[in-house]
Order: structure tokens, then sequence, then C-alpha cells
């Protein structure tokens, strides 16, 4: 550790060799995103245009999306370059990630002092531990603050501690949490501030409830893009749409079975596409692309063949973009949505974005999930890993999905902009 700091620190004293004139005269805020692949896109878009359309200035340092895309070229992010007091940083991602210990954090402070931060904020600090505990052994330009967004602090409710190694538990207060190695090392007690941050933002409200400093702060998940627009797409939008009407036209008596995302099997991409299977009376529309884990329980290739024989499926291939018009369309086609996930990371976005429509859900008795069906009585549960009970629930959510409507419009509420920008100001001003 000693001469990881001495190294640190010579890199430091280069930076402040090399450095520009700073410039005070403006609040300005970093922005640091080296992976901007699905929803770390909403995240860095919210908080960049909450900043700039509250006068701040903001050095947007981004790094890759999917599919190889620089920050600066995803559609979403690309509109932010025409925006008064942006100034855009492409980071070389292959330098900062196989390069010598210490570039990226070399990169950060070098940023910070040039334009002379008032703070610095990462909106996924799950991806970047490593840089962090960097930072946190370096000293700091005066007044300088740090902020990083955890989107998946684990959490880990009693009804599934039967999942949970022994030796990843801890208590907390009568609850009981589950870290993985590295936060076990960061939220325990008070070693979180090795990070050197001043605030710690969750999405998760259960962990505020029992965390381990003050300085955490909950965030409303951000699972929508809000206000955007004139975002090329290069798509034919109205050839799409075209596309998809014909075919729910062709099966205007069937249940429409959603699917929202990449095809990974922790997603439960093949259950789904079996469920379909089993019923004459559905029809399957995926509206993602193949990604992700391909751990599936089935023959998905197989699958898809036999209902694209009986003409029961429809891939709607779009990138990641949930405020695309096909979206609204298919959402509006269903009546419930069934999500289900063996695994899921703390949070779904595809349950909040469901509910935003009105739509109640089917998910698996674990976690969040669970949590959130039986608090705010949004849709039904089935048994965890049990094909057989999603099959059994599916038949009875398909009858009575519209006891549940009025409770998903309410719970979809607090994720709204008006709550999110709320969160930001309390985070960031305070």
């Amino acid at each position: 550790l000693k001469i990881y700091v001495e190294f640190l620190n010579s890199l430091i004293k280069d930076t402040k060799k090399n450095s520009l004139t700073v410039d005070t005269s403006q609040r300005t805020v970093l922005i640091f995103c080296v992976n901007l692949s699905g929803h770390r896109q909403n995240y860095t878009y919210i908080f960049a245009d909450w900043l700039l359309k509250n006068g701040f200035r903001v050095i947007l340092a981004l790094g890759h999306g999917q599919d190889g895309l620089s920050g600066f070229e995803i559609p979403i992010l690309k509109t932010l370059l025409s925006r008064q007091r942006l100034i855009p940083i492409p980071l070389q991602v292959e330098l900062i990630q196989h390069d010598v210990p210490g570039t990226c954090v070399n990169v950060v402070l070098e940023l910070e002092m040039r334009y002379g931060c008032l703070l610095t904020l990462f909106p996924t600090g799950d991806d970047l531990s490593i840089l962090l505990d960097g930072l946190g052994h370096c000293p700091c330009n005066h007044g300088l603050r740090r902020i990083a967004v955890w989107i998946n602090i684990p959490y880990v409710y009693p009804q599934d501690m039967r999942l949970v190694p022994y030796y990843f538990r801890v208590i907390k207060r009568g609850r009981i949490l589950c870290y993985s190695i590295w936060n076990r090392l960061y939220f325990s007690s008070k070693v979180w501030k090795s990070l050197g941050l001043d605030k710690i933002l969750t999405t998760n409200p259960d962990f505020i409830k029992h965390s381990p400093s003050q300085n955490f702060h909950y965030l409303p998940e951000i699972y929508r893009l809000w206000d955007c627009v004139s975002i090329d797409l290069n798509i034919k939008d109205d050839n799409l749409r075209l596309e998809v009407k014909d075919f729910l036209n062709r099966n205007r008596q069937k249940t429409v079975l959603l699917y929202y995302g990449n095809w990974a099997a922790r997603r439960g991409f093949d259950d789904l596409l079996a469920l379909a299977l089993q019923h004459q009376d559905t029809v399957f529309i995926s509206c993602g692309r193949p990604g992700g884990d391909t751990g599936y329980k089935r023959d998905v290739s197989d699958l898809i063949n036999k209902l694209h024989n009986e003409g029961r499926i429809l891939n709607v291939h779009l990138p990641f973009i949930p405020f695309h018009p096909v979206v609204a369309d298919l959402f509006n086609a269903t009546k419930f949505i069934v999500l289900p996930y063996r695994d899921f990371y703390g949070m779904s976005a595809s349950m909040i974005e469901a509910a935003s429509y009105g739509k109640p859900v089917l998910v698996p008795d674990i976690g969040y999930l669970k949590a959130r069906v039986d608090e705010f009585g949004i849709g039904l549960t089935f048994c965890h890993h049990s094909f057989k009970d999603l099959c059994s629930q599916f038949n009875v959510i398909r009858y009575t999905y519209s006891k549940y409507v009025k409770a998903a419009y309410q719970f979809a509420k607090q994720f709204d902009m008006q709550h999110i920008n709320s969160a930001i100001e309390i985070s960031l001003i305070e």
C-alpha cells in the first residue's frame, strides 16, 4: 500500500507541474463515467442535464458504451454536445483499463485540477472500485467534493438467505445484509471512507434505513431518459411501428408476452419463451437483442424456431433506448409483464417501466422484486426457480391483472422526474 500511495503521489506532482491555469470563475462539475452500457447512459444523461439546466459548467468525461460506441456517439449523450457550458472529454478506455495502476486516478486528478472542479460525480461507482480506492489515498483540491452512485449495493431479505454463502453474511442492526468481498470492505463500519467520497448515493431505500453512515443518501432509480428530443436513431420508426401493428392485428385475440431487454439467461429469457410455447393463445414479442449471459436451461434457438413456425413471435431489435416510440406501442399492447428473473442486480428498471404504463408484474419471490410486490400490491409472485409455479401464477394473473393496475401507476410515481430532480438537488447541493 505504501508503494502504491507513493506512486500516486508522484502522479499528482507530475499533474501539478503540467496542469493548466485553474479556472475558478464558474461552478464546475466533473462527471466521470468509463462504462456507458445499459442503465449507465440514463444516470449520466440525467445528472448532466440537471446540472446544465441549473447553471453549472459540466466537464463530461466519457468512455465507451455497448457495441464499442464511444460515449459521445451514443444517441442521447450526443445531444448534450450542443449545450452551453458543456466540455466533452473522450476517455481512452483501453489505456485506463489496461495500462499501469493509477492511470485512471491520474486522469481524474488532472481534470479536477485543470478545470477547478468543485464536485466530481461518478454516476456508477459500482464499476470504479479500484479508481475510487486510489483517489481515497490522494490529497484533494481545497473545497472539492466527490460523490458516487451505487446502483447495486447488495441487500438480502431474510427469505433469501438460503441463496447466500455463510461467509458473506453480515448482521447490521437486526437486519441481514450481504456484501461481495469488495462491498464488505467498503461499506462495513467506517472503512468506506477510504474511497475518498463525501457522499454515496444508492437506489436501495432499505440500505439507507440501516446504512453504515449518514453520508449515504437515497436516489430514486433512474429507469427512463426524461425530456429527450431530436434523437437520430437511424431507424425508420414508421415502418417499424407498422410492422408491430400488423403483428398485433393478426393476433388480436391473444395474450401478449413482452420481453424487454437483452436475451440474458439471468433474466429468464428461455423460461418466457417456453411459457409462450406452452400456451397457444399467447404471442411473444422481444424488444431487445442477444446479449448478456447465455447459461440457458433450454435450447433458445429451438424455442424461437417453433414459435416462428407458428407465427407467434416478433423480434424488435432495438438498442438500449427506453424512450423509443415503439416501446410505448409494445407496453400499451400488453395487459401485464412477466419478469422471470433467475438473478438480478438488486433492482429492475423493467419492473418500474412496466408500472409506469400501468402494467402489473409477475416476478419471482426474492429480494426487491417480492418486497415491492408485497408492499405496493403491483402484481403476483411465483416460486423462484420453479417453472411449474411460474406457469401456474401466469394462469392466475392473466385473469386478475386488472386488480393491480391502479397500484402500478401509483408505485411508478415515486420514480418520476420530479422525485429524481428533488433527490439530485438534495444530494449535490446540500
